[in-house]
């Protein structure tokens, strides 16, 4: 919000607004922004039908639903406005990606933001497994081209993005329905997924940035 400020004013917040209430964008933005949990899903079922501890008993009781939306430690509304998407989002793609994108093209903007991305969260990984480490700053870099896919075929919306965001982080929220799958490694297949998914994008980005560059 200060860079805002100081680089672009009160255009650059009108600019800002614009982007957190663009609503009216394709619905198959909308659809992309869900596929986290078409991911977690499937992890979930995947998990249940290998590993024979884990059985799925969904607790879909008013007390779940409520935690699922308004719990400290992983509800939706706290995950949206406490734990990341809303506040790095104004950062990463509500300040930094259009003003990388007059500079370079889609790929080297998400490959840079990626990459800061994934070391500013290097603070909460320490301790942690090294796989586990470099496994989580690739997959920073691979959902940063997803979230400029997002941002770009949006029309500049970051709704998708926040709610991709939040719903990539809403872990929690399968396991306070299908509660089985706490303590186990469930989300692995999901992770992966959403791995191939970025690195795919990735591929598609810097297919259309060298294609731009052949063309001018």
């Amino acid at each position: 919000m200060v860079l805002i400020w100081m680089t672009a004013g009160r255009p650059g917040f009108r600019a800002l607004a614009s982007r957190l209430t663009r609503v009216r964008i394709g619905w198959q933005w909308y659809l992309v922004a869900l596929l986290p949990v078409v991911l977690y899903t499937a992890a979930a079922v995947f998990a249940g039908m290998t590993d024979d501890a884990v059985a799925l008993t969904v607790d879909a009781s008013p007390a779940a639903i409520r935690a699922v939306l308004f719990a400290i430690d992983g509800g939706l509304l706290v995950t949206l406005f406490l734990r990341g998407p809303l506040g790095e989002e104004l950062g990463l793609r509500g300040f930094a990606l259009p003003r990388l994108q007059e500079r370079t093209n889609p790929f080297h903007a998400s490959l840079v933001i990626g990459v800061f991305w994934g070391l500013w969260h290097l603070p909460v990984l320490v301790g942690r497994d090294p796989l586990i480490v470099v496994v989580f700053l690739v997959l920073a870099v691979g959902l940063s081209f997803v979230f400029t896919w997002l941002f770009n075929g949006s029309g500049g919306s970051l709704v998708p993005v926040l709610l991709f965001h939040t719903f990539q982080n809403s872990e929690e929220m399968f396991e306070t329905f299908f509660p089985a799958l706490v303590g186990t490694d469930w989300e692995l297949f999901s992770t992966l997924s959403l791995l191939v998914v970025g690195i795919a994008v990735g591929v598609w980005l810097f297919r259309q940035s060298r294609r731009a560059r052949t063309v001018s």
